[in-house]
Protein backbone atom coordinates (compact mmCIF):
# COMPACT_ATOMS: atom_id res chain seq x y z
CA UNK A 1 0.00 0.00 0.00
CA UNK A 2 1.40 3.41 -0.88
CA UNK A 3 2.02 6.02 1.77
CA UNK A 4 -0.39 8.88 2.31
CA UNK A 5 2.21 11.37 1.06
CA UNK A 6 2.68 9.38 -2.11
CA UNK A 7 -1.02 8.76 -2.64
CA UNK A 8 -1.93 12.41 -2.91
CA UNK A 9 -0.95 12.51 -6.58
CA UNK A 10 -3.07 9.46 -7.39
CA UNK A 11 -6.02 10.88 -5.47
CA UNK A 12 -5.67 14.13 -7.39
CA UNK A 13 -5.80 12.34 -10.74
CA UNK A 14 -8.84 10.33 -9.66
CA UNK A 15 -10.68 13.32 -8.25
CA UNK A 16 -12.45 14.01 -11.56
CA UNK A 17 -13.76 10.44 -11.89
CA UNK A 18 -16.42 8.42 -10.11
CA UNK A 19 -14.40 5.82 -8.24
CA UNK A 20 -15.68 3.38 -5.64
CA UNK A 21 -14.20 4.07 -2.18
CA UNK A 22 -12.91 0.53 -1.85
CA UNK A 23 -11.01 0.85 -5.15
CA UNK A 24 -9.54 4.34 -4.71
CA UNK A 25 -6.38 3.30 -2.81
CA UNK A 26 -5.58 0.53 -5.23
CA UNK A 27 -6.05 2.70 -8.34
CA UNK A 28 -4.00 5.49 -6.79
CA UNK A 29 -1.14 3.04 -6.22
CA UNK A 30 -1.38 1.85 -9.84
CA UNK A 31 -1.27 5.41 -11.17
CA UNK A 32 1.78 6.25 -9.08
CA UNK A 33 3.61 3.07 -10.04
CA UNK A 34 6.11 2.99 -12.90
CA UNK A 35 4.34 0.13 -14.61
CA UNK A 36 1.39 2.17 -15.88
CA UNK A 37 3.04 5.41 -16.93
CA UNK A 38 1.22 5.65 -20.28
CA UNK A 39 -2.23 5.06 -18.80
CA UNK A 40 -1.46 7.44 -15.93
CA UNK A 41 -0.59 10.21 -18.37
CA UNK A 42 -3.87 9.67 -20.24
CA UNK A 43 -5.86 9.82 -17.00
CA UNK A 44 -3.93 12.91 -15.92
CA UNK A 45 -4.81 14.78 -19.13
CA UNK A 46 -8.46 13.82 -18.80
CA UNK A 47 -8.48 14.84 -15.15
CA UNK A 48 -6.96 18.24 -15.91
CA UNK A 49 -9.61 19.00 -18.53
CA UNK A 50 -12.54 17.49 -16.65
CA UNK A 51 -13.24 20.67 -14.71
CA UNK A 52 -13.16 22.99 -17.71
CA UNK A 53 -16.94 23.17 -17.96
CA UNK A 54 -17.34 23.83 -14.24
CA UNK A 55 -14.72 26.58 -14.45
CA UNK A 56 -16.61 28.16 -17.36
CA UNK A 57 -19.82 28.34 -15.35
CA UNK A 58 -17.90 29.58 -12.30
CA UNK A 59 -16.56 32.52 -14.35
CA UNK A 60 -20.05 33.13 -15.74
CA UNK A 61 -21.52 33.26 -12.24
CA UNK A 62 -18.76 35.58 -10.99
CA UNK A 63 -19.32 37.88 -13.97
CA UNK A 64 -23.03 38.01 -13.16
CA UNK A 65 -22.26 38.99 -9.58
CA UNK A 66 -19.88 41.71 -10.74
CA UNK A 67 -22.50 43.17 -13.09
CA UNK A 68 -25.21 43.01 -10.47
CA UNK A 69 -22.97 44.82 -7.97
CA UNK A 70 -22.81 47.89 -10.23
CA UNK A 71 -20.17 50.62 -10.11
CA UNK A 72 -18.28 50.94 -6.80
CA UNK A 73 -18.90 54.06 -4.75
CA UNK A 74 -15.21 54.79 -4.36
CA UNK A 75 -12.52 55.16 -6.97
CA UNK A 76 -10.41 52.18 -5.88
CA UNK A 77 -9.71 49.23 -8.15
CA UNK A 78 -10.75 46.68 -5.56
CA UNK A 79 -13.20 44.06 -6.79
CA UNK A 80 -13.10 45.33 -10.38
CA UNK A 81 -11.61 42.04 -11.68
CA UNK A 82 -13.96 39.12 -12.17
CA UNK A 83 -11.40 36.84 -10.50
CA UNK A 84 -12.03 38.64 -7.24
CA UNK A 85 -15.61 37.39 -7.32
CA UNK A 86 -14.44 33.89 -8.29
CA UNK A 87 -12.39 33.81 -5.11
CA UNK A 88 -15.37 34.98 -3.05
CA UNK A 89 -17.49 32.17 -4.51
CA UNK A 90 -14.86 29.52 -3.80
CA UNK A 91 -14.22 30.55 -0.19
CA UNK A 92 -17.85 31.28 0.56
CA UNK A 93 -18.94 34.89 0.66
CA UNK A 94 -21.84 36.63 2.27
CA UNK A 95 -22.77 39.72 0.30
CA UNK A 96 -22.95 42.85 2.49
CA UNK A 97 -26.46 44.15 2.76
CA UNK A 98 -27.46 47.75 3.49
CA UNK A 99 -28.61 48.15 7.09
CA UNK A 100 -31.51 50.43 6.27
CA UNK A 101 -33.18 48.31 3.55
CA UNK A 102 -32.14 44.63 3.34
CA UNK A 103 -33.73 44.00 -0.09
CA UNK A 104 -32.89 47.33 -1.69
CA UNK A 105 -30.11 45.88 -3.86
CA UNK A 106 -32.25 42.95 -4.98
CA UNK A 107 -35.15 45.19 -5.91
CA UNK A 108 -32.82 47.43 -7.88
CA UNK A 109 -31.46 44.45 -9.83
CA UNK A 110 -34.98 43.21 -10.57
CA UNK A 111 -35.95 46.61 -11.93
CA UNK A 112 -32.83 46.69 -14.08
CA UNK A 113 -33.54 43.18 -15.39
CA UNK A 114 -37.10 44.17 -16.32
CA UNK A 115 -35.73 47.08 -18.31
CA UNK A 116 -33.25 44.87 -20.11
CA UNK A 117 -36.00 42.34 -20.81
CA UNK A 118 -37.09 44.39 -23.81
CA UNK A 119 -33.67 44.16 -25.48
CA UNK A 120 -34.08 41.60 -28.30
CA UNK A 121 -30.34 41.07 -28.55
CA UNK A 122 -30.31 39.71 -25.03
CA UNK A 123 -33.50 37.64 -25.14
CA UNK A 124 -34.01 34.74 -24.56
CA UNK A 125 -31.38 33.46 -22.18
CA UNK A 126 -30.17 29.87 -22.22
CA UNK A 127 -31.64 27.75 -19.46
CA UNK A 128 -28.26 26.91 -17.93
CA UNK A 129 -27.13 30.54 -17.72
CA UNK A 130 -30.53 31.47 -16.23
CA UNK A 131 -30.10 28.86 -13.56
CA UNK A 132 -26.63 30.15 -12.72
CA UNK A 133 -27.68 33.78 -12.33
CA UNK A 134 -30.86 32.98 -10.42
CA UNK A 135 -28.83 30.83 -8.07
CA UNK A 136 -26.39 33.69 -7.52
CA UNK A 137 -29.13 36.29 -6.90
CA UNK A 138 -31.35 34.07 -4.82
CA UNK A 139 -28.86 33.07 -2.17
CA UNK A 140 -26.77 35.05 0.24
CA UNK A 141 -24.21 32.21 0.46
CA UNK A 142 -22.35 31.58 -2.83
CA UNK A 143 -20.94 28.09 -3.27
CA UNK A 144 -19.28 26.17 -6.11
CA UNK A 145 -21.69 25.12 -8.84
CA UNK A 146 -22.70 21.48 -8.82
CA UNK A 147 -21.81 19.23 -11.75
CA UNK A 148 -25.51 18.48 -12.22
CA UNK A 149 -26.59 21.74 -13.84
CA UNK A 150 -30.26 21.85 -12.86
CA UNK A 151 -32.38 24.83 -13.81
CA UNK A 152 -33.71 26.70 -10.75
CA UNK A 153 -35.96 29.75 -10.45
CA UNK A 154 -35.44 32.53 -7.90
CA UNK A 155 -38.44 33.29 -5.66
CA UNK A 156 -37.79 37.00 -6.29
CA UNK A 157 -39.29 36.63 -9.79
CA UNK A 158 -42.69 35.36 -8.74
CA UNK A 159 -44.34 38.58 -9.89
CA UNK A 160 -43.06 38.35 -13.47
CA UNK A 161 -45.79 36.06 -14.69
CA UNK A 162 -44.90 34.10 -17.81
CA UNK A 163 -41.32 35.42 -17.80
CA UNK A 164 -40.42 34.24 -14.33
CA UNK A 165 -37.72 31.80 -15.52
CA UNK A 166 -35.80 34.23 -17.73
CA UNK A 167 -33.20 36.84 -16.82
CA UNK A 168 -32.04 38.56 -20.05
CA UNK A 169 -28.47 39.53 -19.21
CA UNK A 170 -26.40 37.27 -21.46
CA UNK A 171 -26.69 36.67 -25.20
CA UNK A 172 -27.50 33.14 -26.27
CA UNK A 173 -24.81 31.45 -28.35
CA UNK A 174 -25.82 30.36 -31.83
CA UNK A 175 -26.20 26.62 -32.39
CA UNK A 176 -25.67 26.87 -36.16
CA UNK A 177 -22.18 27.32 -37.56
CA UNK A 178 -21.84 30.31 -39.92
CA UNK A 179 -19.65 28.15 -42.15
CA UNK A 180 -22.58 25.88 -43.07
CA UNK A 181 -25.53 27.82 -44.56
CA UNK A 182 -28.98 26.61 -43.60
CA UNK A 183 -29.97 25.99 -47.18
CA UNK A 184 -27.06 23.62 -47.72
CA UNK A 185 -27.89 21.79 -44.51
CA UNK A 186 -31.49 21.33 -45.57
CA UNK A 187 -30.47 20.09 -49.00
CA UNK A 188 -28.10 17.59 -47.44
CA UNK A 189 -30.86 16.23 -45.20
CA UNK A 190 -33.27 15.92 -48.11
CA UNK A 191 -30.80 14.29 -50.51
CA UNK A 192 -31.54 10.56 -50.86
CA UNK A 193 -28.99 8.09 -49.53
CA UNK A 194 -27.86 5.79 -52.31
CA UNK A 195 -27.78 2.22 -51.11
CA UNK A 196 -24.80 0.09 -51.95
CA UNK A 197 -25.54 -3.15 -53.82
CA UNK A 198 -25.08 -6.42 -51.96
CA UNK A 199 -21.55 -7.88 -52.17
CA UNK A 200 -20.91 -10.14 -55.14
CA UNK A 201 -23.70 -8.63 -57.25
CA UNK A 202 -22.16 -6.26 -59.80
CA UNK A 203 -19.39 -7.51 -62.09
CA UNK A 204 -16.16 -5.55 -62.34
CA UNK A 205 -15.61 -6.41 -66.01
CA UNK A 206 -17.28 -4.00 -68.44
CA UNK A 207 -20.00 -5.52 -70.60
CA UNK A 208 -18.36 -5.98 -74.00
CA UNK A 209 -20.08 -5.40 -77.37
CA UNK A 210 -21.54 -8.55 -78.89
CA UNK A 211 -19.20 -8.15 -81.84
CA UNK A 212 -16.08 -8.31 -79.63
CA UNK A 213 -13.89 -11.44 -80.00
CA UNK A 214 -13.86 -12.03 -76.22
CA UNK A 215 -15.63 -10.76 -73.11
CA UNK A 216 -12.57 -10.05 -70.96
CA UNK A 217 -12.28 -12.90 -68.43
CA UNK A 218 -8.92 -14.51 -67.75
CA UNK A 219 -10.60 -17.93 -68.08
CA UNK A 220 -10.97 -17.28 -71.83
CA UNK A 221 -7.17 -17.07 -72.16
CA UNK A 222 -6.56 -20.41 -70.41
CA UNK A 223 -9.52 -22.40 -71.73
CA UNK A 224 -7.09 -24.83 -73.45
CA UNK A 225 -4.91 -25.17 -70.33
CA UNK A 226 -7.19 -26.33 -67.51
CA UNK A 227 -4.38 -26.51 -64.92
CA UNK A 228 -3.52 -22.83 -65.21
CA UNK A 229 -7.22 -21.97 -65.43
CA UNK A 230 -7.74 -23.51 -62.00
CA UNK A 231 -4.65 -21.70 -60.66
CA UNK A 232 -5.96 -18.37 -62.01
CA UNK A 233 -9.35 -19.02 -60.41
CA UNK A 234 -7.59 -19.56 -57.08
CA UNK A 235 -6.08 -16.07 -57.35
CA UNK A 236 -9.50 -14.54 -58.08
CA UNK A 237 -11.22 -15.86 -54.95
CA UNK A 238 -12.26 -12.80 -52.87
CA UNK A 239 -9.80 -10.64 -54.84
CA UNK A 240 -10.35 -8.24 -57.73
CA UNK A 241 -8.80 -9.23 -61.04
CA UNK A 242 -6.86 -6.00 -61.46
CA UNK A 243 -5.05 -6.79 -58.20
CA UNK A 244 -4.76 -10.58 -58.51
CA UNK A 245 -3.83 -11.07 -62.17
CA UNK A 246 -0.48 -9.23 -62.16
CA UNK A 247 0.61 -11.43 -59.24
CA UNK A 248 -0.68 -14.53 -61.02
CA UNK A 249 1.46 -13.85 -64.08
CA UNK A 250 4.53 -13.27 -61.91
CA UNK A 251 4.01 -16.61 -60.17
CA UNK A 252 3.44 -18.34 -63.51
CA UNK A 253 6.65 -16.85 -64.87
CA UNK A 254 8.63 -17.87 -61.78
CA UNK A 255 7.11 -21.39 -61.55
CA UNK A 256 6.02 -22.29 -65.10
CA UNK A 257 5.09 -25.99 -64.65
CA UNK A 258 2.89 -28.07 -62.33
CA UNK A 259 6.10 -29.71 -61.06
CA UNK A 260 7.43 -26.35 -59.91
CA UNK A 261 4.17 -25.49 -58.16
CA UNK A 262 3.92 -28.90 -56.46
CA UNK A 263 7.50 -28.81 -55.13
CA UNK A 264 7.23 -28.44 -51.31
CA UNK A 265 10.47 -26.45 -51.19
CA UNK A 266 8.81 -23.68 -53.25
CA UNK A 267 5.84 -23.25 -50.93
CA UNK A 268 7.33 -20.50 -48.74
CA UNK A 269 8.45 -18.47 -51.73
CA UNK A 270 5.02 -18.66 -53.35
CA UNK A 271 3.37 -17.69 -50.07
CA UNK A 272 5.63 -14.63 -49.83
CA UNK A 273 4.81 -13.63 -53.43
CA UNK A 274 1.05 -13.65 -52.84
CA UNK A 275 0.89 -12.74 -49.15
CA UNK A 276 -0.52 -9.25 -49.78
CA UNK A 277 -3.57 -10.77 -51.54
CA UNK A 278 -4.69 -12.44 -48.32
CA UNK A 279 -5.46 -16.12 -47.70
CA UNK A 280 -1.96 -16.86 -49.02
CA UNK A 281 -1.53 -20.17 -47.17
CA UNK A 282 -4.92 -21.48 -48.31
CA UNK A 283 -4.31 -20.41 -51.89
CA UNK A 284 -0.96 -22.20 -52.05
CA UNK A 285 -2.51 -25.33 -50.54
CA UNK A 286 -5.07 -25.48 -53.35
CA UNK A 287 -2.46 -24.62 -55.99
CA UNK A 288 -0.22 -27.50 -54.90
CA UNK A 289 -3.22 -29.83 -54.69
CA UNK A 290 -4.11 -29.02 -58.30
CA UNK A 291 -0.48 -29.48 -59.35
CA UNK A 292 -0.13 -32.89 -57.67
CA UNK A 293 -3.47 -33.98 -59.13
CA UNK A 294 -2.53 -33.05 -62.69
CA UNK A 295 0.82 -34.80 -62.30
CA UNK A 296 -0.44 -38.05 -60.77
CA UNK A 297 -4.11 -38.33 -61.75
CA UNK A 298 -5.18 -35.73 -64.35
CA UNK A 299 -8.86 -35.45 -65.33
CA UNK A 300 -9.87 -38.14 -67.82
CA UNK A 301 -13.04 -38.69 -69.85
CA UNK A 302 -15.32 -41.30 -68.35
CA UNK A 303 -13.84 -41.16 -64.82
CA UNK A 304 -15.73 -38.93 -62.45
CA UNK A 305 -15.73 -38.24 -58.73
CA UNK A 306 -18.66 -37.32 -56.59
CA UNK A 307 -19.08 -33.64 -55.68
CA UNK A 308 -21.38 -32.89 -52.77
CA UNK A 309 -23.83 -29.99 -52.82
CA UNK A 310 -23.25 -29.18 -56.45
CA UNK A 311 -25.37 -29.26 -59.61
CA UNK A 312 -26.29 -32.61 -61.07
CA UNK A 313 -25.18 -33.45 -64.58
CA UNK A 314 -27.70 -33.23 -67.37
CA UNK A 315 -27.88 -36.77 -68.77
CA UNK A 316 -29.62 -37.83 -71.95
CA UNK A 317 -32.67 -39.88 -70.80
CA UNK A 318 -32.06 -42.48 -73.50
CA UNK A 319 -28.44 -42.91 -72.47
CA UNK A 320 -29.43 -43.16 -68.86
CA UNK A 321 -32.00 -45.86 -69.58
CA UNK A 322 -29.54 -47.91 -71.56
CA UNK A 323 -26.75 -47.52 -68.92
CA UNK A 324 -23.99 -47.34 -71.45
CA UNK A 325 -21.39 -49.94 -70.57
CA UNK A 326 -17.77 -49.00 -70.01
CA UNK A 327 -18.40 -45.52 -68.55
CA UNK A 328 -17.03 -46.12 -65.07
CA UNK A 329 -17.49 -43.66 -62.23
CA UNK A 330 -15.54 -43.73 -58.92
CA UNK A 331 -17.25 -42.39 -55.79
CA UNK A 332 -14.81 -40.03 -54.04
CA UNK A 333 -15.83 -41.19 -50.56
CA UNK A 334 -16.12 -44.97 -51.00
CA UNK A 335 -14.17 -45.60 -54.22
CA UNK A 336 -17.01 -47.76 -55.55
CA UNK A 337 -17.75 -47.88 -59.28
CA UNK A 338 -21.09 -46.30 -60.15
CA UNK A 339 -23.23 -47.06 -63.17
CA UNK A 340 -24.49 -44.39 -65.53
CA UNK A 341 -28.03 -44.67 -64.19
CA UNK A 342 -27.08 -44.33 -60.53
CA UNK A 343 -28.37 -41.19 -58.78
CA UNK A 344 -24.94 -40.69 -57.20
CA UNK A 345 -23.41 -40.72 -60.66
CA UNK A 346 -25.29 -37.56 -61.62
CA UNK A 347 -23.46 -35.67 -58.87
CA UNK A 348 -20.00 -36.69 -60.09
CA UNK A 349 -17.58 -34.73 -62.26
CA UNK A 350 -14.20 -35.31 -63.91
CA UNK A 351 -12.35 -32.91 -61.58
CA UNK A 352 -14.22 -33.88 -58.40
CA UNK A 353 -11.01 -35.33 -56.94
CA UNK A 354 -9.27 -31.95 -57.33
CA UNK A 355 -11.86 -29.47 -56.08
CA UNK A 356 -15.30 -29.25 -54.53
CA UNK A 357 -15.61 -25.48 -55.00
CA UNK A 358 -18.49 -24.17 -57.11
CA UNK A 359 -16.54 -21.28 -58.63
CA UNK A 360 -13.72 -23.55 -59.82
CA UNK A 361 -16.15 -26.22 -61.06
CA UNK A 362 -18.29 -23.68 -62.92
CA UNK A 363 -15.25 -22.11 -64.57
CA UNK A 364 -13.87 -25.47 -65.63
CA UNK A 365 -17.23 -26.67 -66.99
CA UNK A 366 -17.80 -23.50 -69.00
CA UNK A 367 -14.36 -23.35 -70.61
CA UNK A 368 -12.77 -26.83 -70.46
CA UNK A 369 -15.19 -29.76 -70.20
CA UNK A 370 -16.30 -30.00 -73.83
CA UNK A 371 -12.67 -30.13 -75.00
CA UNK A 372 -11.75 -32.77 -72.38
CA UNK A 373 -14.64 -35.01 -73.44
CA UNK A 374 -13.84 -34.52 -77.12
CA UNK A 375 -17.21 -32.95 -77.82
CA UNK A 376 -15.82 -29.84 -79.46
CA UNK A 377 -12.57 -28.00 -80.13
CA UNK A 378 -13.34 -25.20 -77.68
CA UNK A 379 -15.95 -24.10 -75.13
CA UNK A 380 -18.32 -22.65 -77.73
CA UNK A 381 -18.84 -25.72 -79.93
CA UNK A 382 -16.12 -25.13 -82.50
CA UNK A 383 -16.07 -27.94 -85.05
CA UNK A 384 -19.61 -29.10 -84.25
CA UNK A 385 -22.94 -28.72 -85.98
CA UNK A 386 -25.17 -25.71 -85.32
CA UNK A 387 -27.55 -27.77 -83.15
CA UNK A 388 -24.81 -28.67 -80.66
CA UNK A 389 -25.31 -27.26 -77.16
CA UNK A 390 -22.02 -26.47 -75.40
CA UNK A 391 -21.55 -27.19 -71.70
CA UNK A 392 -21.74 -23.50 -70.73
CA UNK A 393 -25.45 -23.48 -71.62
CA UNK A 394 -26.12 -25.82 -68.67
CA UNK A 395 -24.13 -23.95 -66.02
CA UNK A 396 -25.88 -21.78 -63.38
CA UNK A 397 -23.04 -19.90 -61.69
CA UNK A 398 -23.24 -17.72 -58.60
CA UNK A 399 -20.10 -15.71 -59.34
CA UNK A 400 -20.89 -12.22 -60.64
CA UNK A 401 -18.23 -12.29 -63.38
CA UNK A 402 -19.35 -15.67 -64.72
CA UNK A 403 -22.97 -14.52 -64.67
CA UNK A 404 -22.10 -11.44 -66.69
CA UNK A 405 -20.13 -13.59 -69.12
CA UNK A 406 -23.01 -16.01 -69.67
CA UNK A 407 -25.41 -13.07 -70.20
CA UNK A 408 -23.06 -11.96 -72.95
CA UNK A 409 -22.80 -15.46 -74.45
CA UNK A 410 -26.58 -15.93 -74.45
CA UNK A 411 -27.04 -12.51 -76.09
CA UNK A 412 -24.75 -13.62 -78.89
CA UNK A 413 -27.15 -16.52 -79.35
CA UNK A 414 -30.12 -14.11 -79.49
CA UNK A 415 -31.44 -14.47 -75.93
CA UNK A 416 -31.71 -12.44 -72.74
CA UNK A 417 -30.88 -14.85 -69.91
CA UNK A 418 -31.91 -14.68 -66.25
CA UNK A 419 -29.06 -16.09 -64.08
CA UNK A 420 -31.41 -16.69 -61.13
CA UNK A 421 -33.98 -18.83 -62.93
CA UNK A 422 -32.24 -19.82 -66.15
CA UNK A 423 -35.21 -18.55 -68.16
CA UNK A 424 -34.63 -16.91 -71.52
CA UNK A 425 -36.50 -14.35 -73.60
CA UNK A 426 -35.83 -13.19 -77.13
CA UNK A 427 -33.18 -10.47 -77.23
CA UNK A 428 -34.72 -7.06 -77.77
CA UNK A 429 -33.34 -5.07 -80.66
CA UNK A 430 -33.09 -2.04 -78.37
CA UNK A 431 -30.87 -3.99 -75.98
CA UNK A 432 -28.74 -5.34 -78.83
CA UNK A 433 -28.04 -1.86 -80.16
CA UNK A 434 -27.33 -0.48 -76.69
CA UNK A 435 -24.80 -3.24 -75.93
CA UNK A 436 -22.99 -2.80 -79.24
CA UNK A 437 -22.92 0.98 -78.75
CA UNK A 438 -21.65 0.71 -75.16
CA UNK A 439 -24.80 2.27 -73.67
CA UNK A 440 -25.43 -0.27 -70.90
CA UNK A 441 -24.41 -0.54 -67.27
CA UNK A 442 -25.00 -2.99 -64.45
CA UNK A 443 -28.03 -2.24 -62.28
CA UNK A 444 -28.50 -2.80 -58.55
CA UNK A 445 -29.22 -6.54 -59.05
CA UNK A 446 -26.35 -7.18 -61.46
CA UNK A 447 -28.54 -7.03 -64.55
CA UNK A 448 -28.20 -4.62 -67.45
CA UNK A 449 -29.71 -1.14 -67.72
CA UNK A 450 -29.84 0.82 -70.95
CA UNK A 451 -28.40 4.33 -70.74
CA UNK A 452 -29.79 7.32 -72.59
CA UNK A 453 -28.00 8.08 -75.82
Amino acid sequence: MATSQRSRYGYGVLSAFDVRPNSRDFLADVIESAGASVEAQVLLRQSLTAGAEDWHYLIECAESIRRARGDPSDESLDEQDVLAFVWKILVGWEAPLPASEPWEQTDRLIAKAKALEQDLDLWPLSSIATANLNQCLGSSQFTTKSKNHRTTTSHYWSSLGSHQTATPLIKRSSTISPYFPLSSTEETKKSPVRRRPPPGTIATVSFAPLTAPRFGLVQELFAHDPFWLLIAVTFLVKTKGKVAMPVFYKVKERFPTPTDIANPSNRDEIVDMIRHLGLSSNRVTFMQRYARGFLSDPPKPGVRYRVKNYDSRDIDPAARALSIAGDSVADEDTGTILTEGSPDNLESWEIGHLTQGKYALDSWRIFCRDELLGRAEDWNGKGREAQFQPEWMRVMPHDKELRAYLRWMWMREGWEWDPDTGERTVLREEMRRAVNEGRVEYDFSGGLRILDS
